[in-house]
């Protein structure tokens, strides 16, 4: 029997988890993507602004006024968006595990339950609360919207077994 046939079965998963498995999740994460395009997308024009208020107001300075200066000062703010939103990103992954954690997933037909060893808390996902399936060469995400279940590729047995156990969950989303 395959790691994803007994997982299916409702049998256990485990596996470490740190804080790079966290930071694919931060990558991919659909509520920080919408907010960060939406920042990106302010800066461009505050960069814009910035370009007319420094050309009307230091008219002596011709350098200002060049194509290049202007992509300059356009793009500036947009870049120090995506610094910020990058190391944001790396800060919430450290705090969500900010260790190697041992990691025990509960795998059945209608539900996944993971838990970090140590921790009473756990997050589960049924297949009925389940929002969004992601699927990553080195992981898969299963997310209600405010949790997430994040199972790497190492924890199966194969890709292929990866692959089922990501069509599996598919369905469930689309039923």
């Amino acid at each position: 029997m395959t790691a994803a046939d007994a997982a299916q079965d409702g049998e256990f998963l485990r596996f470490d988890l740190d804080w790079r498995d966290a930071l694919a999740w931060e990558r991919v994460d659909p509520r920080h993507r919408r907010r960060g395009r939406v920042a990106v997308a302010a800066s461009l024009f505050a960069g814009i602004g910035l370009v007319k208020v420094t050309g009307s107001h230091l008219a002596d300075l011709r350098w200002l006024h060049s194509v290049p200066m202007a992509a300059v000062f356009i793009l500036m703010p947009a870049v120090a968006v995506l610094l910020l939103q990058t190391q944001a990103a790396a800060r919430r992954a450290r705090e969500r595990f900010p260790r190697v954690v041992r990691v025990e997933t509960e795998i059945s037909p209608s539900r996944v339950v993971q838990r970090v060893a140590g921790d009473e808390a756990a997050v589960r996902i049924g297949a009925k609360s389940l929002r969004e399936v992601v699927v990553r060469a080195d992981h898969i995400f299963l997310s209600n919207g405010t949790d997430v279940a994040i199972l790497p590729a190492r924890a199966f047995g194969s890709g292929p077994e990866k692959d089922a156990f990501a069509a599996r969950w598919r369905q469930k989303l689309r039923d």
